[in-house]
């Protein structure tokens, strides 16, 4: 079993969006490449490149539309910006493989951008009490970085600006503007002048692919109906297309990776610190079935499969708020008699504290000592499970769920081979279970999931 305290962190997601064939590419004698391998109950998704098998998180074909892009993979993300997460999206692939197209769209057929923006302002109206948007829009050409919103009617503004590093840590653009946005139709004026003015020129295979990268951050603070107010912030990053995949991408991959600054490029900085900072990130793949840009599409699918190891920020409470969790827990377990779990939650406060604590390092000790005797693993009086160490608790029979093998899945109570195929059969058909209750979607009857709660949730503490 996965310990509780032991689950994978969060990564990076990956989608690999595979473009139709374009004529040019047809012309030269060009054969698809490419083939898309679904996921199963022991693998990921796949893509195949010739011998080439590559891991990723979805894949979709050249028969996906704009529209269901958007609602099979970004739709969701709204929600958690009001709810006061950071969410960074960001299109990666070579020239001409359907990026900008991905990201920004025609007027008759938009892409991610635009129609995230207008589900922001439809959010804002129906779902919370106030709600204010604001948003800065940067574009970075040769290590240049200008101010998208700097711009006049005619022509971009030319001044350069700098970046620094703020005292939280944050990579900063100076001097750059952020203005309110009152309304889609505000978002969108600004949107399309900016878009005019990003610079263009011929690549092998396309006529205008992006010659630059621009980065919209869009900040979300709202009031909700309880009262509450949470700050969110979207970073929406389209990558700049060459002849030969980005190199910046390689190098903001290996940064993040490896915790290194072993590139000082702009658009490196500014990627990597906008994931850094998210409780969310999506990589957006896209590539080009044809045989003839193979070299591109295996550079491309190997940055990808690179960033899946990216780990995002977890979406936990402030630290101070996760010590008290944490204490909490700990109390909770030593009072049941659980010693070496509340010894370990003990030991993870210590490493959240700025100084040293004398009363909870004296604690330690004695838990430390008073395992060596039988009766500290013998289970105190019967109380009620606190409600943190159960949601921890959920949250691993959750794991087990989403990522969790047959026989992983048989191994929980109450779950034989027929409703483990249920689950892995949901999995596939992009079924994503957020609580226990959700197992009523695959069969279950209401007392039986309250009964698989109860069964489950007591041999996970047990096992501690």
């Amino acid at each position: 079993m996965t310990s509780i305290f032991l689950l994978p962190p969060p990564h990076m997601k990956v989608v690999v969006r595979v473009r139709p064939m374009i004529p040019s590419e047809a012309k030269k004698g060009s054969t698809c490449c490419v083939k898309v391998v679904r996921a199963s109950s022991c693998k990921p998704h796949q893509v195949q490149v010739d011998d080439h098998l590559f891991d990723v998180d979805l894949v979709y074909d050249e028969r996906l539309n704009q529209r269901d892009l958007f609602h099979k993979e970004f739709a969701n993300l709204i929600p958690t910006v009001f709810d006061g997460t950071n969410v960074t999206v960001f299109a990666s692939g070579a020239s001409g493989s359907g990026k900008t197209h991905t990201m920004e769209g025609t007027a008759k057929n938009p892409g991610v951008v635009p129609r995230t923006m207008q589900k922001v302002f439809q959010f804002g109206q129906q779902q919370v009490a106030t709600y204010r948007v604001e948003m800065s829009f940067v574009e970075i050409h040769n290590d240049k970085v200008m101010d998208f919103l700097a711009a006049t009617t005619t022509k971009l503004h030319q001044d350069e600006l700098s970046l620094s590093t703020s005292a939280s840590g944050r990579v900063v653009v100076d001097g750059l503007i952020t203005r309110r946005i009152a309304s889609f139709a505000d978002f969108e004026a600004l949107y399309e002048r900016a878009c005019k003015f990003r610079r263009k020129g011929a690549a092998t295979y396309h006529a205008k692919s992006s010659r630059s990268h621009s980065l919209l951050h869009v900040r979300v603070e709202s009031r909700g109906f309880d009262g509450l107010v949470r700050v969110g912030h979207l970073h929406l990053i389209d990558l700049a297309g060459h002849d030969d995949i980005c190199p910046t991408v390689q190098e903001s991959a290996s940064m993040m990776l490896d915790m290194q600054p072993l590139d000082e490029s702009p658009v490196a900085r500014l990627l990597a610190d906008s994931v850094a900072h998210s409780s969310i990130a999506v990589m957006m793949c896209t590539i080009s079935p044809a045989s003839v840009v193979v070299k591109d599409t295996l550079e491309a699918l190997q940055c990808a499969a690179k960033q899946r190891h990216v780990v995002v920020a977890s979406p936990t409470a402030a630290p101070k708020e996760g010590i008290k969790h944490l204490l909490t827990m700990a109390v909770d377990f030593e009072k049941r008699g659980k010693a070496r779990p509340a010894l370990a939650l003990y030991r993870q406060a210590t490493l959240l504290l700025d100084t040293p604590n004398e009363k909870l390092q004296a604690r330690m000790q004695a838990l430390a000592a008073a395992m060596s005797t039988p009766e500290s693993e013998v289970d105190g009086a019967k109380r009620p499970l606190h409600a943190t160490v159960q949601r921890i608790l959920e949250e691993d029979i959750l794991h087990t769920f989403n990522h969790g093998s047959m026989a992983a899945l048989m191994a929980l109570q109450s779950i034989g081979e027929k409703k483990a195929a249920k689950i892995i059969k949901g999995r596939e058909n992009r079924v994503h279970f957020t609580s226990i209750r959700d197992l009523m979607n695959v069969g279950m009857g209401e007392k039986q999931v309250v009964r698989f709660q109860q069964l489950n949730v007591a041999a996970r503490l047990s096992s501690l």
